[in-house]
């Protein structure tokens, strides 16, 4: 039976959390916007550095040439901390990134998952202990399964990935009866293709941890729709007061799927829902500083759809219409503002014909028709922003983030010579 203490570990998860973020951490959260403009302020003064130094060396006098050396040696030093701060924040390297912010410029992802949580917790509603000590009474460590006398079915499920994250399970409408942190035995976790997921992996005598969740049946038939690329599979886990239980965990569909290094962004929600549910530190720092992970891009960097007419707007109505009902009108898309428009699937001997069926169904039944920043902020959802519950709720640079994920996915090799901007969605308040 799952320890006692564990069955308030939503609420006691919150309390970790406010006591963990100092008024450093709300520092470092308010200079973010001013990172890049920084470094670039700093870049500016090494050169100028360099240049006034050198002249000063070549053209000038024995004093000058003096201020010369001085200048060019604190040149070196301004770089070396120019390249530092670059490499600390590019990398999320864990040392670094304490030093570099004890000067306030670094992205933190702690104070809005913080606030993200006191959110979550102000909507959810804690389940009676009543119910759960019913519910127990039936619990079989043996089995995955709860089945009550009633015929109510509960369902043993230990999250690996996001879904180890309380914001990413409350954006996909699951909601854990009960969840704490485990040990699963001869298992590993392997991160694999195509966008480094999570996945777990036979392994004789190895370990790995994660949280259970307890779930309704319901909850776990959905489940099962999100995790359409995997199967279930009976693990044997042990909390960390020593005892055993059955649960279901996730499996890739292909198997010998190549490894594949995770996005920060991924690895993120899970040191993230670890840290929350109380996952021990070494398991936690061993994710944080052994497991390389693909950078967040610097929001200087995000690109954008821009190929298309700046006075090309078109209503939600004629948006919606186009969302690949009617075979006589081209599937659109809005991301952003800015509506793509579908070419078509390619001929049926075509190369690219697969894969494009394939992207063409999930992009129609998915998003079709439809604005989806609002959809992408909750499906890709990033510990670095606030939960996205509305439209409100996504800031301008979450918005510019998803622009840019959309942009590479739809730019990519296989997608760019079928989609292409060809106008704006207009905006209740637009005249036009």
């Amino acid at each position: 039976m799952p320890p006692e203490i564990d069955i308030t570990l939503p609420i006691n998860g919150y309390e970790k959390i406010d006591q963990s973020l100092s008024d450093h951490d709300q520092n470092i959260i308010r200079i973010k916007k001013y990172l890049l403009i920084l470094l670039f302020i700093q870049l500016f003064v090494c050169i100028i550095t360099f240049g006034v130094g050198s002249s000063a060396i070549l053209f000038g006098n024995s004093v000058d040439i003096s201020n010369g050396i001085r200048l060019l040696i604190l040149g070196i030093v301004l770089t070396l901390y120019y390249i530092f701060g670059l490499v600390v924040t590019y990398k999320q390297h864990r040392i670094g990134l304490l030093i570099f912010a004890s000067i306030g410029v670094i992205l933190s992802s702690d104070p809005n998952f913080k606030l993200s949580c006191n959110i979550l917790r102000s909507k959810l509603i804690p389940q009676e202990k009543s119910i759960i000590d019913l519910i127990l009474t039936n619990n079989n460590p043996e089995q995955a399964e709860i089945i009550l006398p009633d015929g109510q079915i509960f369902v043993w499920y230990f999250a690996i990935g996001s879904m180890i994250n309380p914001i990413s399970l409350y954006l996909r409408d699951l909601t854990p009866i009960i969840s704490y942190p485990v040990i699963c035995k001869d298992h590993k976790i392997v991160f694999r293709s195509p966008n480094g997921m999570a996945d777990i992996e036979a392994c004789l005598d190895a370990e790995f941890h994660g949280v259970v969740h307890l779930l309704t049946n319901e909850q776990m038939k959905h489940l099962d729709e999100i995790e359409f690329t995997y199967h279930r599979i009976k693990i044997k886990c042990i909390d960390y007061q020593g005892q055993y239980h059955t649960a279901y965990a996730y499996q890739m569909n292909i198997k010998d799927q190549l490894s594949s290094i995770p996005y920060e962004r991924y690895l993120d929600i899970i040191v993230k829902g670890c840290e929350y549910y109380g996952v021990q530190s070494v398991y936690i720092n061993r994710l944080k500083d052994e497991q390389p992970v693909i950078p967040r891009k610097q929001p200087a960097n995000f690109q954008s759809f821009k190929d298309f007419l700046s006075d090309t707007y078109y209503s939600l109505d004629e948006l919606q219409k186009h969302n690949g009902d009617d075979p006589s009108l081209p599937l659109w898309v809005s991301i952003n503002g800015k509506i793509l428009e579908y070419a078509g699937l390619p001929p049926n001997d075509h190369p690219d014909y697969e894969v494009q069926q394939k992207f063409y169904t999930f992009v129609k039944q998915k998003l079709g028709g439809r604005e989806v920043t609002n959809i992408a902020a909750k499906g890709l959802y990033d510990p670095l922003y606030k939960i996205p519950l509305n439209d409100e709720d996504i800031c301008d640079e979450h918005r510019a983030q998803i622009e840019d994920y959309y942009y590479d996915t739809l730019g990519n090799s296989q997608n760019k010579l079928y989609w292409k901007p060809i106008g704006r969605l207009r905006q209740p308040d637009d005249s036009s």
